[in-house]
């Protein structure tokens, strides 16, 4: 199972780095789970309501769409790899739908656009994996080039890579997520440490979680939050920033760690918790 890396002359990073505040986000709170599935993941959700993500079916994986009450599969044809099989990361209001699927070992990205698949392989990468979608037709995703993880932009068939200044080590950069103004979120590694950013106009700006060891962003709405993940040292919460100000997501209910991966412009949350029974589960917020 995985989750969810322009060369640019002039950039600069800010720390951002507004206190969290103790008290939890609350909102109404509503597991999704496929049925028979041992595990499942809510990786996005559009301003509809229809939310994607993976669900895992020995022997692999499977993309679903939750639409009109209903779950769907979504199998990438041929894909036949151990375990990944086909992932579903990001959707965007037209239903267009973007992830990975694998054939082997081998990693591709793809786009499903009412009933049409087409693949997406970054020209010579050894993988590519598709993560985000916006209204605009822009995807966001990340690939290996064999030395490093590098992410990249998609517009109008035009591939460009994205690198953070100064990202090193074992994830490099990755970009997650994009809205319809371009602004894109994602992490980044210097040495082990993990950092999450926003890119705006060439400019970044490095997103840490105050007291956090590790912060990743995963998506951002046409009003700019985003949401994503940190880690505190003794276990894994889902985070909101709005307007400089973070607040913690916890699934209102027994869970070991909670995951944030989505959010629309109505500011309807997606993700994944761990009950306490160790089964992994999506969720959605309203």
């Amino acid at each position: 199972m995985r989750y969810r890396r322009l060369l640019l002359a002039g950039v600069f990073i800010v720390a951002l780095s507004a206190p969290i505040t103790a008290r939890k986000l609350v909102l109404d709170f509503r597991a999704i789970d496929f049925p028979g599935a041992t595990l499942s993941v809510a990786l996005a959700i559009n301003s509809g309501g229809q939310i994607v993500g993976e669900y895992f079916q020995g022997p692999r994986t499977h993309a679903f769409l939750y639409s009109d009450k209903k779950l769907t599969t979504i199998d990438f044809p041929g894909a036949i790899g151990p375990q990944c099989g086909t992932i579903a990361c990001g959707i965007n209001d037209g239903g267009q739908i973007v992830g990975e699927y694998c054939v082997g070992l081998t990693r591709h990205g793809f786009v499903f656009d009412h009933g049409n698949f087409t693949s997406i392989d970054v020209p010579a990468a050894a993988f590519t994996v598709a993560t985000g979608i916006n209204n605009l037709g822009q995807i966001v995703g990340y690939y290996g080039d064999g030395v490093a993880i590098r992410a990249f932009i998609l517009d109008k068939g035009v591939f460009t890579p994205i690198d953070v200044p100064g990202a090193i080590g074992e994830c490099g950069t990755i970009a997650s997520g994009i809205n319809d103004a371009g602004q894109i979120v994602g992490q980044y590694c210097v040495g082990s440490t993990h950092h999450g950013f926003v890119l705006e106009k060439n400019n970044w700006t490095r997103i840490d979680v105050p007291g956090g060891v590790f912060t990743a962003a995963t998506a951002i709405n046409r009003q700019g939050q985003i949401v994503g993940l940190y880690t505190d040292g003794l276990t894994i919460h889902g985070f909101l920033l709005n307007k400089g100000a973070f607040k913690a997501i916890d699934a209102p209910v027994q869970a070991l760690f909670t995951e944030a991966f989505g959010i629309n412009d109505r500011s309807q949350i997606t993700g994944a918790y761990m009950s306490s029974d160790g089964k992994l589960h999506g969720f959605v917020m309203f």
